[in-house]
């Protein structure tokens, strides 16, 4: 008599089955015979609908922005174990480039990463505010030309170390003519602004 531990056909598990034949004769002699089933996992889970590179402006009067994409979805011929972002989708971005990074693995421990870049760019141009009015002035008695002072104008713009640079200072003294005062800000990512008035 013949017995078997399984059958020609049987479906296979990933990993190693002990496979056994028994055999036993009338008078009870019995003889095992084994050898080893083994299935290995030669796929990679994937992931579906990774979004492509995003690039993005600035939210509305921030140095940042807020990002969302569409998560992507993970499959295998196994069962998936775990998967997990880098960053989540609606997570707050500075500006620059950052790489969101996704990976899955399955239950045989095989694993897939893959990325997409995110871009936050600064698109608004500081703003000069209380900027001087033209002046037309008289020079001082006895004297070729005029002492001229004003207000600072303030500079307002979404991201921080904005450098402002002029081409005059307060209080300096003018000849007579035309004179422009110029003044130019710049913030940290390249963006300027240039103002100016004029000092008859």
């Amino acid at each position: 008599m013949l017995f078997r531990s399984h059958q020609p056909g049987d479906l296979f598990e990933v990993g190693s089955t002990m496979i056994s034949f028994t055999a036993e004769d009338a008078s009870g002699n019995i003889v095992i015979e084994e050898f080893t089933i083994t299935v290995i996992d030669n796929e990679d889970p994937q992931i579906i609908g990774l979004p492509l590179d995003i690039s993005v402006p600035t939210d509305l009067d921030q140095c940042n922005a807020v990002v969302n994409w569409q998560e992507p979805t993970f499959t295998d011929n196994c069962t998936v174990v775990g998967s997990q972002s880098s960053i989540a989708s609606g997570s707050i971005f500075e500006v620059g480039t950052v790489t969101v990074t996704y990976t899955v693995i399955d239950s045989a421990g095989r694993e897939t990463i893959a990325s997409f870049d995110v871009t936050v760019e600064d698109q608004q141009i500081p703003v000069f505010e209380n900027m001087p009015t033209n002046r037309v002035l008289s020079a001082d008695p006895g004297s070729c030309d005029v002492v001229h002072e004003w207000l600072e104008p303030t500079v307002l713009d979404n991201c921080p170390n904005v450098s402002v640079t002029s081409s005059h200072q307060s209080g300096d003294t003018f000849p007579v003519g035309l004179n422009i005062v110029t003044y130019q800000a710049m913030d940290a990512n390249g963006l300027s602004r240039q103002a100016m008035f004029t000092v008859v």
